[in-house]
């Protein structure tokens, strides 16, 4: 990896990867990436991102997997939806 960076002239620079969101049918959401939970109930769950707000809607929603840079939710998923917001950082 060390070789492909310095080949690259990345070696020392922050490298950004945005978060991927896999939907499988309406029944599982995996999220990867740094996230915050901001809103959290059965109906509705609210992550902050450095992209911005993602808010996903259903029913029977819960956190199936929860740890750092990672989570999955399950239920019926009715919506996802996005909101950007200005200059956010998750540390």
């Amino acid at each position: 990896m060390k070789r492909f960076l310095k080949r690259f002239d990345l070696l020392g620079k922050s490298l950004y990867f945005p978060p991927f969101i896999e939907l499988r049918g309406r029944e599982s959401l995996l999220f990867d990436g740094e996230c915050s939970i901001t809103d959290y109930s059965d109906s509705r769950i609210e992550l902050m991102s450095d992209n911005g707000l993602v808010e996903v809607k259903g029913e029977g929603l819960t956190l199936r997997h929860l740890s750092p840079g990672r989570l999955a939710i399950d239920g019926r998923i009715d919506g996802i939806g996005f909101l950007q917001t200005d200059k956010v950082h998750i540390r």
